[in-house]
């Protein structure tokens, strides 16, 4: 980690974790939207929807979806950031190459609280390793943060019997006492 990530790090209180802290700081404890690639290690649903011009992920987790254009080539310019960002793909044989950038700040990479900047780009590799399994591997580059790209990978099992429910994340902080 850069120093600045390295001391914000050492200052979050997660909610999950060795380090999980009743006070936590977790955005999505105050209905914060988890962002990508947080949305991805949700564990709620999701449905993948192909068009010729996109893919779209639909979250069961309040609702999220993100939008994969594969008939763009650039990003726009001047992005405003937002917590899904701006992602494109394109087809490698049997691979979805996905590349996203315009990321909000004020999301976490994760549960543990991990930092990242606006300048954090992902590059995905998303196939199937057989009909009920689909593999993400996502490629994380973040110079304002951290001193290295790094990798992960996450896998997913199909569930033909689950329907996306309604799921709508409330602060409960500010319902009235019953």
């Amino acid at each position: 980690m850069q120093p600045w990530a390295r001391t914000a790090f050492s200052r979050i209180k997660p909610s999950y974790g060795p380090h999980a802290a009743p006070d936590s700081q977790d955005p999505v404890l105050v209905c914060l939207p988890p962002g990508m690639p947080r949305i991805l290690l949700m564990p709620f649903p999701m449905k993948i929807v192909q068009t010729p011009d996109e893919v779209i992920m639909l979250f069961e987790y309040d609702h999220f979806q993100r939008q994969i254009f594969l008939n763009r080539e650039d990003h726009p310019k001047n992005l405003k950031p937002t917590y899904m960002g701006d992602s494109i793909g394109h087809w490698d044989s049997d691979t979805l190459v996905v590349d996203t950038v315009g990321l909000t700040d004020k999301s976490w990479l994760d549960q543990v609280g991990h930092p990242h900047s606006g300048a954090l780009h992902i590059t995905e590799r998303i196939r199937r390793a057989d009909r009920e399994t689909l593999i993400d591997d996502l490629t994380f580059e973040d110079s304002k943060s951290y001193t290295a790209r790094w990798t992960g990978q996450q896998v997913f099992k199909l569930r033909p019997g689950w329907q996306l429910l309604e799921y709508i994340c409330e602060d409960h902080m500010d319902l009235p006492s019953r």
